[in-house]
């Protein structure tokens, strides 16, 4: 086969990327730009509170490596990338992205998924990793 047709027809079968968003403009809440939320996050530990009152913890490391504590114990680890203006998080080679726009709104970060209400941030974080004992840990 010729290397053209070759590429061609690897790039038909490939999957498609994701295509980049933006976020939304929400009143009172500035959007944070991937490069900022690196900056905010690596080297801690973010705690999420989520609508229906469950609590998520990751720990953000260099190279956009996080650890996110499933259960007091457990640990999967992943990594999240830039999609336009959102953050998305994989966590496996089969792991579908979760993408979110993050903002800032009074010194606290608020994520919002396409298909889901908002997240608050429960705290800043701290320098400290997860304790994780179970499998990815």
């Amino acid at each position: 086969m010729r290397p053209v047709r070759a590429l061609c027809l690897a790039l038909a079968l490939s999957p498609a990327p994701l295509a980049a968003q933006t976020a939304p403009t929400i009143d009172g809440q500035r959007t944070v730009t991937p490069d900022e939320f690196d900056a905010i996050t690596e080297g801690r530990t973010i705690g999420w509170r989520y609508p229906n009152g469950a609590v998520g913890v990751e720990y953000y490391m260099a190279n956009r490596q996080v650890l996110w504590q499933v259960d007091r114990d457990e640990c999967t680890a992943g990594e999240w990338f830039a999609q336009g203006d959102a953050i998305c998080f994989v966590y496996g080679p089969d792991d579908v992205p979760g993408c979110w726009f993050v903002y800032e709104r009074d010194g606290k970060l608020i994520v919002n998924d396409v298909d889901a209400p908002m997240v608050e941030l429960v705290e800043k974080g701290d320098a400290a990793p997860l304790v994780c004992a179970g499998p990815g840990a």
